[in-house]
Parts: C-alpha cells; structure tokens; sequence
C-alpha cells in the first residue's frame, strides 16, 4: 500500500500532524466503520446478532495469538493493560516476604498493582537505569531465593528504550522466576513472540501503536499456568458449560476464557480486530522500517536545533518514541504551541515526546521540528 493510499484510511491527517501514537492513537476509518456495522446491528436489532459478535471475538483472539506466537485458548480478552495485570498480581499465591522486581522507571500500570500487595507482605524493588537502560544482568542483582515476579514494559514510556525481553526472559527461566510484560508500547511496531522470549504473562491494549480504539485489553498467560493463577474476578462465562445457566458447575473453563467474567465491548473489540488486520495487512518490517525513517528525522533534525534526545540510538534498543528536551525551553510550553499549529504531541516529565506511525510523512516531521523554538 502506497503512503498517499495508507493516509486516506486517517481522517486526522486532514488536520493533524498526529505525533502521539504512545499516547492515544486516532483510529482508521476501517476501524470506525467496523465499530458502526456492530453498533447498527444493535440499534436496529438489538441481540439477535449477538452470536456473531462473539464469534468475531473468537476469531480476534486467535489472529492476535498468531501475532504473539501463542495459542488462542491462551488469551483472554479484557478491560485494559492494568486489568492484565491485576490478574496477576492478585492470582498468584503469595507468601509473606515474596517479592517483586521492576524497573525504577516504569509506567504507574506496571508498578500500582505490585505496590498494592504491600497488606500480604510483598515487597516490590526498584531496579535502577544505566543511563535509561535496563540491560538483563541489571535485573540480576535485584533477584533472590524470593523473587516470584519479573514484570517490565516492552517499551519504556518516557524515553522509547526497547527492553531485551529475549535475554531477560532467558534470565528469568534460569532464575525459576514468573516473566510478566506490558507490551503496550512495543505492540505493532516491534515484533514479540511469547515463546522464543519465554514470557509467562503478557498484558497490553489496542489503542496505542496497534490504532485500535480504547476499551479492548488483550491478557496472554502460557498454558502451563492456567492453574498457577486463580481468577479472583468470576462471572457467567467464566466456567464450563456457561450457557447452561442453572447448572452452577462452578468448574473453570480450561482455557484463559476464565479470566473474561462477562460480556466484553463487543463494538471496541470488532474495531480492534479491523486494527490488527491493518497492522497484520502491513506487515511489522514495513511499520518498523516506515517509523525508524521518520524518527532518524526528528532525531537529526532536534540535535541540529540544540536539543539533547534522551531515547537510545542503538538500533535493538529503538523504538517509535524520541524524547528529547533543551534547556531553557518548556516542554509544557512547547507542547501547547505545537499544538495550535496543528501538531499533536506529549510531554514526559521535563522532555517532549515525538512518537509518528506508519502514515505519516517526513514533510510532517521537517514542519514539525522546524516549529521547536
């Protein structure tokens, strides 16, 4: 697919220069219209569709296991990442003195649930940076005899620094120790197979980088700790035979679909499945090699300007976020005059954050910088 044909599918390209895919992403109008065919069922006829709705679910999670190299009945589908998470953090069979390793500079979705097991005695470390990395053999120095959990980003947040999730989940095998990962930032610009990098759990969202909409959660757990986790959350569907509704067989369905305690956003998750067809269509080299072209362009282009970038350079540590900051400028400042000019971008702390996708163009990203005082 061309670019100019790839645009026509973004409405917001007519008057926005998006730069904030790490935060909320605008959807497609293949997503949209997707969202609008469930939504017009149900207007027009109420439930008598409702089968296909879930059987389109069905179909959502299995296309999401190929892209992830797991296996369907091993995705559950939920709220958010945080509701992954929870899952969890509140299924696992903890004993008092456990603990928790994270990286000291992680998103509050990926730190709130672990701190909140403080009332069972859990303790949760905080691994410190290396410049803004995390190398695995800093982790290393944070696990012991204790330590149940493993749990960090994919992507970090702040600065786009691609954790090794390969060698971490390597560590962590060798460590007889649980490797959980918030792949929020990562998904749909880098590839991610379970298996190869030995995750045990996986949580994300749809609304980031795969341009789905809010309100769709995808929680991954391998299959050899279905029964490691127990579901503190039931519901209807959580167990066998969930239709024969007064026999109260209070029997776990055998699969993730335990984690799922009731009816999902049927319409959100129709239009997540049209944003991971587009992602899937596109192809991750595509995407990736698309998003590095654009932000070698901002990384050159603030550099020549006098800003300091924060994101790491090196290729396997790179992603779709370049955060970068100059002294004497605000970055709130920034952010909002960027924004009368039509130029979508965030702020992290005391750096702006640049984050463009596939559709975008490197005239965007020229006009962009050349706007940074």
């Amino acid at each position: 697919m061309k670019i100019n044909e790839l645009r026509t599918l973004f409405p917001v390209t007519k008057r926005l220069i998006h730069l904030n895919h790490c935060g909320v992403s605008p959807v497609s109008s293949l997503v949209k219209d997707a969202m609008l065919s469930e939504v017009e069922d149900m207007m027009n006829q109420g439930a008598i569709e409702i089968r296909k709705w879930y059987h389109l679910g069905n179909v959502f999670k299995r296309k999401f296991a190929e892209f992830i190299g797991a296996r369907s009945g091993e995705i559950a589908i939920t709220l958010n990442t945080s509701d992954g998470i929870n899952i969890i953090a509140n299924g696992l069979d903890w004993n008092p003195g456990d603990n928790v390793v994270l990286p000291g500079i992680e998103y509050p979705a990926n730190v709130y649930p672990w701190m909140n097991l403080a009332s069972r005695d859990v303790e949760v470390r905080f691994v410190p940076d290396l410049k803004g990395t995390y190398p695995p053999e800093q982790f290393d120095q944070y696990i012991d005899h204790r330590t149940r959990i493993v749990a960090t980003s994919f992507v970090q947040f702040s600065t786009g620094y691609v954790v090794d999730l390969e060698n971490l989940g390597k560590l962590c095998r060798e460590r007889g120790v649980l490797f959980v990962v918030d792949a929020i930032q990562g998904l749909g610009v880098l590839p991610l197979n379970v298996e190869r990098m030995q995750i045990d759990f996986l949580s994300a969202s749809t609304y980031k980088w795969m341009l789905g909409p809010q309100g769709v959660g995808l929680f991954y757990i391998n299959r050899r700790h279905l029964d490691t986790i127990v579901p503190r959350w039931v519901g209807a569907t959580s167990v066998i035979n969930a239709v024969d509704y007064l026999n109260y067989d209070f029997t776990f369905e055998p699969s993730a679909k335990r984690f799922e305690i009731g009816t999902f956003n049927t319409a959100g998750v129709i239009g997540a499945a049209a944003a991971l067809d587009l992602i899937v269509d596109l192809g991750l080299e595509f995407i990736q090699n698309r998003i590095f072209e654009l932000t070698e362009a901002i990384y050159q282009g603030v550099q020549s300007k006098g800003y300091e970038v924060f994101s790491s350079w090196e290729i396997e540590e790179r992603s779709g976020i370049i955060s970068f900051s100059k002294q004497g400028v605000d970055p709130d400042e920034t952010q909002r005059f960027l924004l009368g000019h039509d130029i979508a971008s965030t702020v992290r702390g005391d750096r702006l954050r640049f984050a463009p996708h596939c559709y975008n163009t490197l005239e965007e990203m020229e006009r962009a910088v050349k706007l940074l005082p």
